[in-house]
């Protein structure tokens, strides 16, 4: 048994449920000691971290391709803020647009 502290938390941000569904299986599935906090959009990503600030995640899953803000510009936001630029990040698509890769 783990203590909380020890739990990862990982952000996935996704706006297709079913792919949010398999990220959720494949970290059941590996047993993983990690909490997967599933955001849609770009306002959930910065309202989730603003309501959190002490409880950050230690990885965003990023999908490039969601509506409204795009991936990313996420990405550059967080980058560029201080409370945030250390957050490792790994941005997914399934674009095969050589601009978006």
């Amino acid at each position: 048994m783990t203590s909380e502290n020890s739990t990862k938390k990982i952000m996935l941000v996704e706006d297709n449920k079913g792919d949010a569904i398999l990220a959720r299986e494949a970290l059941t599935f590996n047993k993983s000691d990690t909490t997967l906090i599933h955001v849609f959009n770009g306002d959930e990503v910065f309202e989730y971290l603003n309501k959190v600030e002490n409880q950050r995640p230690d990885l965003v899953l990023l999908d490039l391709n969601l509506p409204g803000m795009n991936g990313l510009e996420i990405l550059q936001i967080l980058k560029k803020d201080p409370h945030t630029e250390r957050i490792p990040v790994i941005v997914f698509s399934t674009s095969n647009s050589e601009n978006d890769i």
